[in-house]
């Protein structure tokens, strides 16, 4: 049996701000298995946006955040997936690479337990785990993953609304989201969101789950 999705706390914090949290739960329940966060996100997710400095509608996030916080299971590292994830921050250290407790933990626990992949919206995360956990293949969702699948299932609108109202959350998704035009229809921006997954891969080699959006990720 899968332990279905694992979310690290940027997507989480992103897709809220983006008035899409209900979407990235959808997408990420595994029959009637929730997706799950660290459970020491329930905290710091408050604390960023609390504190954050970018989003014009923090208001909107917190309810947000709220609203998929009452959905999620909270995961707690065993000790020696607290070991296992040290080791992983070591060696990204030592390759001059960016990888966080929180991920790390998330990467440890995802290959301890079974679970179907991370979702992230962590790209210096990704790129270390390229390099790290090279074993981790096509077990990587990334957050244009996330957008392309929210907007072929729910529509472009009012998800590119709420991208370009919060531009400074993500200037790649901003620029693939092209908020400085006002009218785009949906092909187009996913077209943009391909684009940037091409050259995402190109640094990342087979980390990231083979299709566009979130569908190929495999349950067990």
């Amino acid at each position: 049996m899968s332990d279905g999705f694992y979310l690290d706390n940027d997507v989480v914090l992103k897709t809220c701000s983006y008035g899409a949290g209900a979407e990235l739960v959808e997408l990420s329940t595994t029959g009637n298995l929730a997706p799950a966060i660290l459970a020491l996100a329930r905290f710091t997710l408050r604390s960023r946006v609390e504190r954050s400095r970018v989003l014009v509608d923090a208001q909107n996030a917190s309810a947000q955040l709220d609203a998929i916080l009452a959905q999620l299971r909270f995961l707690e590292p065993t000790p020696e997936e607290v070991e296992i994830a040290a080791d992983f921050e070591a060696a990204a250290t030592k390759a001059n690479l960016s990888f966080d407790a929180g991920e790390s933990q998330l990467v440890a626990m995802l290959m301890a337990r079974g679970g179907v992949a991370l979702v992230s919206g962590d790209k210096r995360a990704a790129k270390a785990m390229s390099v790290v956990v090279p074993e981790l293949e096509r077990r990587l969702v990334c957050l244009e993953q996330v957008l392309h699948s929210i907007i072929a299932r729910f529509g472009l609108e009012p998800l590119r609304s709420s991208v370009c109202r919060e531009k400074s959350s993500d200037r790649a998704v901003t620029n693939c989201f092209q908020c400085s035009s006002q009218q785009v229809e949906a092909p187009s921006v996913l077209q943009a969101l391909e684009s940037y997954l091409r050259s995402l891969r190109s640094e990342t080699g087979r980390l990231l789950v083979k299709s566009a959006g979130m569908s190929s990720a495999e349950v067990a």
